[in-house]
């Protein structure tokens, strides 16, 4: 999975820092069963991403389209989890005009966390058979 990794416009990950990265993306299935979301449908593209303003002052996360799997509804309900404890449901829809992902659930993360702008995030969208899960 970290071959296909897609980094948004300024988003770098060290060697030191992709040991993470890689623990993160292994966990990945653990995740899957944990909530019992079902096998992916579509390959999972993971997201690096610096968090900007837009992410912090405006409230909303964008997904964009290379992460997205295809067979993914324009828009619904969405699990956020941030790990076993820490989960929010919130909704998403789809930019007719690039395909892009917002997801409107990301200010319940914001409200719980101190989330900073210029903090990276590793992201994976999963979509199954229970609806679309990011972790």
């Amino acid at each position: 999975m970290v071959d296909n990794m897609y980094y948004t416009t300024g988003t770098t990950i060290t060697w030191e820092e992709m040991e993470e990265v890689i623990r993160f993306l292994d966990g990945i299935e653990d995740g899957v069963r944990h909530y019992h979301s079902g096998t992916t449908i579509g390959p999972y593209v993971p997201l690096a991403h610096i968090l900007n303003m837009r992410n912090i002052n405006k409230k909303y996360l964008q997904i964009p389209r290379p992460c997205v799997p295809p067979q993914m509804p324009a828009n619904g309900d969405m699990q956020i989890i941030v790990h076993d404890k820490t989960n929010f449901t919130g909704t998403y829809s789809t930019s007719a005009d690039d395909g892009c992902v917002f997801i409107n659930g990301w200010k319940h993360l914001l409200e719980t966390y101190h989330i900073e702008i210029g903090d990276r995030l590793i992201s994976v969208l999963h979509h199954g058979p229970r609806g679309p899960f990011l972790f």
